[in-house]
């Protein structure tokens, strides 16, 4: 059900979907990565849904990064984000 959704929304914009691959999911959340048959760079497109309201996954996204970024900044050996 959810790749259909996937493709009907690349369709209602204009493209055409080539491939939907599983990439993972949460608690609340689902990933894919999709590629569309008429993308000349052949792009991967990470595409996540979830049961929430966009503000909550959007502040819930901001917050894990926010941690992220205050690990790499303490020690020589923390977290690294390129």
């Amino acid at each position: 059900a959810l790749d259909e959704e996937i493709s009907k929304f690349c369709e209602s914009a204009g493209h055409q979907v080539k491939s939907i691959d599983w990439a993972g999911s949460s608690d609340w959340a689902s990933f894919r990565k999709v590629s569309l048959k008429d993308d000349p760079d052949n792009k991967m497109y990470f595409v996540k849904t979830s049961t929430r309201s966009a503000k909550e996954m959007f502040e819930g996204e901001a917050l894990g990064l926010q941690a992220m970024y205050e690990c790499s900044q303490q020690s020589g050996d923390g977290l690294v984000i390129p």
